[in-house]
């Protein structure tokens, strides 16, 4: 996963080496960023430029781990299981402007959406091989307008669903 950050750095999650990195502006090298809480399976990432927190998925551990700038861990939301706020096997995230989460629960097969405090707000997805199904989420976001793009890698395809988590438009086939 990648985040970019308020000064131009970047930060990236690595889960063989279960951490995430920094990578600043005219550095040579990435900096480990010195997390005060293990992390099994760092995935997805993000930053929130109000706090200063970086939001990491751990898949492992079925959780979000939310940590403070100095990388005490402010909270965590999550655990295993299929009801809503649990997750089983979660890789991704997205962050909107206004503090929305959106989370891939990979093998749930749905997105979840949280506030920025890790309280669930909704949720939309169902497992099958039908359009608007998903069957293997590898990315989520949203634009201006509250759409959120799925991508879905065994459907070889990106869906767009509007802010209640319906299907708008798939788009995209295996290809060459």
């Amino acid at each position: 996963g990648l985040a970019r950050g308020a000064d131009g750095e970047v930060y990236v999650t690595d889960s063989a080496l279960k951490a995430v990195f920094v990578i600043r502006p005219g550095a040579k090298e990435a900096a480990r960023v010195p997390l005060r809480e293990n992390l099994g399976q760092p995935t997805g990432i993000a930053w929130d430029p109000a706090s200063g927190r970086l939001f990491v998925v751990d898949t492992s551990a079925h959780r979000v781990s939310v940590f403070e700038r100095d990388g005490t861990l402010a909270f965590s939301f999550g655990q295993r299981g299929t009801a809503d706020g649990e997750f089983n096997y979660p890789t991704l995230l997205w962050r909107t402007p206004e503090g929305r989460l959106y989370v891939t629960d990979s093998l749930n097969f749905r997105v979840q959406v949280f506030d920025e405090r890790g309280r669930f707000l909704a949720k939309f997805g169902q497992q099958g091989d039908g359009t608007g199904d998903l069957a293997r989420q590898k990315g989520v976001a949203t634009d201006r307008y509250g759409h959120i793009y799925v991508v879905d890698s065994l459907f070889h395809a990106i869906q767009i669903f509007d802010d209640a988590g319906r299907l708008l438009l798939s788009i995209g086939a295996l290809g060459r």
